[in-house]
């Protein structure tokens, strides 16, 4: 594996959840107690959705000094040296009209 990709800020709102999904990933890690439930499917494709709630002020600004809270809702995604091209999806389930918008971090 010589490639990764990492999704930070993974959570939630009072009416709605996060999601990703990537294909073409060999393997996946999040930490322990991760604040993140992976679903089961079929094929070459993960899912990982939010379970915590997340505002603004918990965003990271760096991935070097990340807090404990801040690992929890991360994901990270690890390609065999052979994978030309993957796909990612981000989703938001649950109430579409906001007051403030989810990030993709």
């Amino acid at each position: 594996e010589n490639f990764a990709l990492t999704v930070y800020d993974m959570d939630s709102s009072n009416s709605s959840t996060e999601s990703v999904t990537v294909c073409g990933a060999a393997r996946a890690a999040t930490t322990k107690g991760t604040h993140l439930v992976e679903h089961p499917s079929s094929g070459p494709c993960r899912t990982f959705e939010s379970t915590t709630y997340g505002l603004a002020d918990n965003n990271p600004t760096h991935p070097k000094t990340l807090t404990a809270e801040q690992l929890a809702n991360s994901v990270t995604f690890f390609f065999p040296d052979s994978r030309s091209e993957f796909s990612v999806n981000f989703a938001v389930s649950g109430k579409r009209f906001e007051t403030a918008g989810r990030n993709f971090l």
